[in-house]
């Protein structure tokens, strides 16, 4: 999403000033080649742009990118010195409902120097006519584009609230520790520490207990997506013929986390009665910098029917390993798994977020009406961009 800074009247006023005295750019289809001048221009507004490697790999490795023709990478704008002041990814993905295979849009990495920030929605108006597309998807919406998307007719996703997120606190002792050197001097933070450390390791201890859930199955960590992934794809999609779900083949969960899973960066959490999966999910490593927390945001949870024993099982196993990593906080960013899993696990706190940060748009008319059940949603951080 593009960076805009400061109140939101001075940025129209500053943008329609900059378009009064701007030649408009032109536009065109992104290429592969762009990478440079897209990271640049991605850091430049505040973005952190992928690596080179990652970024290619976004459609490169992608296997709804290998089943649509002719699928436009994005697009840019450039001024009248072929620089490119403007650009926005269009990554393809695919969902399934009721036996048929719809084609999805997500946003990525929309940037626009401050200078043409009014000309933005050329981008966003070439991705939209793209004719081979069912749904267009937004999933980490700033405030800015929470409110030229809406204006455009887009809908917010029915399942959770996305604009909150729930959080369990691994290690109190450790977050408050992280968060006083970030924003306290040195002697203030060194003199409060000895007087909170002993009341933070008592909750510590008392919410660190180990439930003893049984479940007829045996929960372990792997580090990589099996044949049994296939297979579970299969018995999901058999189980859930009128739920909306994008896709979770062997070959595209390796492509969504791979670049994460080499630099452990993500955890894949599985449940296996024998040989059989049962039931995964998925979590990231996303630390707060700026408040000095290690963070691991729960991207997906999937089982074979909705078990709430065995969800509070998985549950307590990925919180039990937070703890034992010195991990601060577990968050599910959206609030959508009690909504979808629930495990009679409460979360610690929710944090208000700035924005709802996914939204939707079909342009397939019987998709559209279709999508206003919300009982067909299973909206997770796997979709669109936000874990990717």
């Amino acid at each position: 999403m593009p960076a805009h800074r400061g109140r939101r009247g001075s940025n129209l006023a500053n943008a329609t000033l900059a378009a009064c005295c701007t030649k408009p750019p032109s536009i065109r289809q992104a290429c592969f080649g762009d990478y440079d001048q897209i990271a640049r221009l991605e850091t430049a507004v505040g973005l952190t742009p992928r690596p080179h490697k990652r970024w290619v790999d976004l459609w490169e490795n992608n296997p709804a990118y290998h089943v649509t023709a002719d699928w436009p990478i994005g697009w840019v704008l450039e001024d009248q010195d072929s620089r490119i002041v403007g650009s926005i990814g269009n990554i393809p993905l695919l969902y399934q409902l009721r036996g048929r295979t719809y084609l999805a849009a997500s946003f990525v990495g929309w940037a626009v120097d401050p200078q043409y920030r009014a000309f933005s929605l050329m981008l966003v108006a070439h991705q939209l006519q793209h004719p081979q597309v069912d749904l267009h998807l937004v999933t980490t919406a700033g405030p800015m584009p929470q409110a030229v998307f809406t204006k455009l007719g887009w809908s917010r996703v029915p399942i959770g609230q996305w604009d909150q997120s729930a959080l369990w606190v691994t290690s109190y002792g450790g977050a408050l520790k992280g968060y006083l050197e970030r924003k306290l001097p040195g002697f203030v933070s060194g003199a409060m520490g000895p007087l909170l450390r002993a009341p933070l390791l008592l909750t510590d201890c008392i919410r660190g207990r180990k439930r003893n859930v049984e479940v007829d199955c045996e929960l372990g960590w792997g580090t990589d997506f099996d044949e049994t992934f296939d297979e579970f794809w299969t018995e999901l999609l058999e189980g859930n013929p009128s739920v909306f779900l994008a896709w979770r083949t062997r070959n595209t969960l390796k492509w969504h986390f791979q670049y994460f899973l080499e630099r452990n960066e993500a955890w894949i959490l599985t449940a296996r009665k024998g040989p059989r999966l049962v039931g995964y999910a998925i979590l990231q490593r996303k630390d707060s910098q700026s408040l000095g927390l290690t963070r691991m945001m729960l991207v997906d949870f999937q089982t074979l029917g909705q078990d709430r024993i065995l969800s509070s099982a998985m549950m307590s196993c990925a919180l039990d390993r937070c703890r034992r990593q010195n991990i601060h906080v577990l968050e599910n960013l959206g609030c959508w798994l009690e909504s979808l899993q629930p495990t009679g696990i409460r979360p610690s706190k929710h944090r208000a977020l700035k924005s709802w940060c996914y939204l939707y748009k079909s342009s397939n008319k019987e998709l559209a009406t279709t999508l206003q059940t919300a009982a067909l949603w299973y909206p997770t951080q796997f979709d669109g961009d936000a874990s990717l």
